[in-house]
C-alpha cells in the first residue's frame, strides 16, 4: 500500500509540473500571439502609411508642369512623371529600367555618364545643383531645348539623381524672333543716310545709328543707351556743334528740349 501510495503521490507531482509547464508555455504563446499581432498590425500601419506616402508622391510628380526623372548612380532610369512622358513622347514604362542618356542627343549621351562618375569620385559638382540649357531627345529623333536642373539626395548606401525639366522651345523661339525684328529694326536705322537717334518718353538715350556716332564724335561719350538725352545737347552746345548757339548755349538748350 505505501509503495502505491508513494506512486500516485509522484505521477500527482509529475501530473502538477506538467499542467504548469502547459501553463506556462499557453502563457507564452498567448503573449507571443499578442506581440506578433502588435507587430502585424503596425507593419501593416506602416506599409499602408508608405503606400500613402508613395501614392502622394506619385500624384504630385503626375501634376507637376516639369518633367520630373530620378535615376541611380548608374544612369539607370527609376521614374519618370506624366510631363516628362508628354516632353519626350515616351510612356514611362518604355523607359524605366533604361539609361538616361537615351534622352540626349550626340555628344551629350557619353558626357553625362562621365559627369555622374566623376561626381561620385571627386564630389565636384560641376553639373550638381546647377540649372543650364540642354537639348533633349524625343522618341521621334527631334531635338528640343530645354532647361535642366540636377539634385543629389543620398538614402543610405544609394544615390538617387533628380532631374527637373523644361521644354523652352517656345521660349527660344520668342528670343529669335525678338532677335530677328532688332536685326531688322537695326538694318533700317542703318541704312538712313542721315544721322538718326531714338529716345524714349522720358528723353533718354536709346540707340542711334552709325552716321549720328560720326557726326558727334566730338560726344561720343555722352551717346550712351539710358543716358538723359539733354546730356548730349547740352554737351554738342559747350563744344560748339551747333554754332548759332554762341553765348546763348543755356537758352538754346532749353529751346531745343520744349521742340
Amino acid at each position: 500500500v505505501e509503495g502505491i501510495v508513494k506512486d500516485i503521490s509522484e505521477r500527482k507531482r509529475a501530473e502538477e509540473a506538467l499542467r504548469k509547464a502547459h501553463d506556462e508555455l499557453a502563457l507564452r504563446v498567448h503573449e507571443r500571439t499578442e506581440h506578433l499581432e502588435l507587430q502585424i498590425a503596425q507593419t501593416d500601419a506602416a506599409q499602408s502609411a508608405l503606400r500613402e506616402s508613395e501614392e502622394r508622391l506619385h500624384k504630385i510628380m503626375d501634376t507637376a508642369a516639369d518633367g520630373i526623372i530620378t535615376i541611380d548612380d548608374k544612369g539607370v532610369i527609376e521614374s519618370f512623371n506624366a510631363a516628362a512622358e508628354d516632353m519626350f513622347c515616351y510612356e514611362s514604362k518604355e523607359v524605366l529600367g533604361k539609361k538616361v542618356n537615351m534622352l540626349m542627343p550626340a555628344p551629350h549621351q557619353k558626357q553625362h555618364g562621365k559627369s555622374i562618375s566623376n561626381y561620385l569620385r571627386s564630389g565636384e559638382a560641376k553639373i550638381i545643383g546647377i540649372g543650364r540649357e540642354v537639348e533633349g531627345l524625343r522618341k521621334d529623333g527631334s531635338i528640343f531645348p530645354m532647361d535642366l536642373a540636377i539634385s543629389n539626395l543620398r538614402l543610405g548606401s544609394k544615390n538617387v539623381f533628380t532631374g527637373i525639366v523644361r521644354d523652352i522651345t517656345e521660349r527660344k523661339n520668342a528670343e529669335e524672333a525678338v532677335a530677328s525684328t532688332n536685326q531688322l529694326l537695326n538694318d533700317a536705322i542703318e541704312s538712313i543716310t542721315d544721322g538718326f537717334a531714338l529716345v524714349d518718353a522720358d528723353e533718354r538715350f536709346i540707340l542711334c545709328n552709325r552716321n549720328y556716332v560720326e557726326y558727334n564724335k566730338d560726344i561720343a561719350e555722352f551717346i550712351v543707351p539710358g543716358r538723359p538725352f539733354i546730356e548730349q545737347v547740352r554737351a554738342a552746345a559747350r563744344v560748339g556743334l551747333f554754332l548759332p548757339t554762341k553765348g546763348r548755349e543755356a537758352e538754346w538748350v532749353e529751346e531745343r528740349m520744349k521742340r
